[in-house]
């Protein structure tokens, strides 16, 4: 049996994909025949780049011309498709830029079209979400670039486990709090390392080894206790050797669930069937048919959690599920 690498195999479905679309809409009656159609990603598009290298689809009209993206030649199929690995261009990541206010980054690709007396050169732009980088210690902050966890507002139970992680100046002592308790938990701050280049090791020449850490990154945990807390605001506390003292307070907050009974809910009606995820956002993991019962024991961010058995849950969109009246029979 012939065995292609995935890498072999994706390039050989893009490019018949590629080959049966009507690539005329999207190009302009009085185009010039070495124009260049990109599939993906479109100008300006937001892309999520591994090690800042992202693929890129397209096509060009008249494939006897050679096709080059930052200076490095692209295999091109007789049809004119390509698909390429490429790296994207971004400005040097200074604190300035970092700090600021703007989520992403403009970068872009040099695409140049050759021909035997012809070259034409084309700058296309795209965005990039800010990679991480150790904040300065010029003052105590929390780093807006960092999905810090918990992001939404949580529903638990007694005896549950609250993850806690979030970025901030390092090199910092982090205690954990709640509005209106006077305990505080210790956070512990972990670097991250990136051991390899993914990119590099999946379409390079190899494993090539990084030594990029990423310092202020404070990780813990809290046990729910068997209290009685609504809405209660979760509390940070940074102390630093030459910055001092500073409290965060993150949007948020947490409810223990004292019932002592099941809140039982039913599936609503959804024509393409609802979807259990594995988190909010997450990956799927079920789908759910109309009239469906079953345990709710917590909530995220506008999802129910749903109990399956002891150690597992999935999430629905609340929206999804009617709430059966107290004292209902556990499915």
């Amino acid at each position: 049996m012939i065995q292609l690498s995935f890498k072999t195999l994706l390039i050989f479905i893009l490019t018949a994909f590629l080959s049966v679309i009507d690539f005329g809409i999207a190009q302009d009656k009085e185009e010039k025949k070495d124009e260049l159609i990109v599939v993906y990603p479109k100008p300006d598009q937001i892309v999520n780049p591994q090690d800042n290298f992202c693929l890129i689809l397209g096509r060009i009209v008249n494939p006897e011309k050679s096709l080059f993206i930052n200076s490095e030649k692209v295999a091109v199929e007789e049809n004119g498709s390509f698909l390429h690995y490429a790296k994207v261009i971004l400005p040097e990541l200074t604190d300035s830029i970092y700090l600021s206010n703007e989520k992403y980054l403009s970068g872009y690709f040099v695409f140049e079209l050759v021909g035997k007396k012809t070259k034409d050169t084309i700058i296309y732009p795209v965005k990039v979400p800010k990679p991480l980088k150790t904040l300065p210690e010029d003052e105590l902050r929390l780093d807006d670039n960092f999905q810090i966890e918990p992001s939404e507002d949580l529903e638990l139970n007694p005896g549950e486990i609250l993850e806690l992680k979030i970025k901030a100046t390092p090199n910092c002592k982090a205690t954990l709090s709640f509005e209106g308790e006077k305990e505080k938990y210790p956070l512990v701050e972990t670097p991250l390392t990136n051991q390899f280049y993914l990119s590099e090791a999946v379409f390079g020449s190899g494993f090539k080894i990084s030594k990029d850490t990423i310092k202020g990154i404070y990780s813990g945990h809290f046990i729910i206790p068997n209290e009685k807390w609504t809405n209660k605001k979760i509390l940070i506390q940074f102390e630093h050797k030459k910055l001092g003292k500073k409290e965060f307070r993150l949007n948020s907050k947490l409810t223990i669930n004292q019932s002592n009974q099941f809140k039982v809910v039913k599936i609503l009606y959804d024509p393409n069937l609802v979807i259990g995820r594995t988190g909010p956002m997450l990956g799927y993991k079920m789908f759910l048919s109309e009239g469906v019962k079953a345990l709710c024991d917590g909530k995220r961010s506008g999802f129910y959690r749903l109990r399956l058995s002891q150690n597992q849950h999935i999430y629905v969109p609340e929206n999804s599920v009617e709430f059966l009246p107290e004292g209902t029979p556990s499915p």
